[in-house]
């Protein structure tokens, strides 16, 4: 994919209820995007115990999804950041933060550039202004998922000042 060096996105956060319909149906599209590449991972690891014979199946299926669904992902995010094309305006990434309040922290429960754009400060810009928001709220640390197999968003979020303190361990019961 082509960078883009000529104009610059905005990152802001933007109030949920100002949305369009167009935005929520580009958010929509990202999560797809989102949930397929994580699908990749996931078929990764099924393809992995398919060959030590488990007995383990992992397979989702990710529908499009429409507008509504779309907002209920995002209903509980107090904080929703949105990256726009300075020309169309058109949504090209988000990033959505619960603040965990009575916990003491906030929770970065996703993140996504478009590839057009990737490499150009837009996730770094997503996560100063989250965490900017989540010191201002009173709140001493955010937390984020990543896959192992994402290299390129976990040296990001290392080189952010994020840090491993946990392994996150599961196992399929089905």
């Amino acid at each position: 994919m082509a960078k883009r060096a000529k104009t610059k996105a905005v990152v802001r956060l933007e109030p949920k209820s100002k949305l369009s319909s167009n935005d929520w149906r580009e958010l929509g599209r990202m999560m797809n995007k989102l949930r397929d590449q994580e699908r990749g991972w996931l078929d990764d690891i099924e393809e992995k115990q398919e060959r030590k014979r488990d007995a383990i199946i992992i397979g989702s299926l990710y529908p499009e999804m429409t507008i509504k669904e779309v907002k209920a992902i995002f209903k509980d995010d107090d904080l929703l950041f949105i990256a726009r094309d300075p020309d169309s305006l058109k949504p090209i990434g988000f990033c959505a933060v619960e603040r965990k309040s009575d916990l003491g922290w906030a929770s970065c429960d996703g993140i996504y550039v478009d590839e057009a754009w990737r490499n150009q400060g837009i996730a770094s810009a997503f996560l100063e202004l989250a965490l900017e928001k989540t010191k201002a709220s009173g709140l001493f640390s955010m937390d984020l998922r990543v896959s192992v197999k994402n290299k390129a968003a976990r040296k990001l979020y290392e080189k952010l000042g994020f840090s491993k303190t946990a392994y996150m361990m599961e196992r399929w019961v089905f």
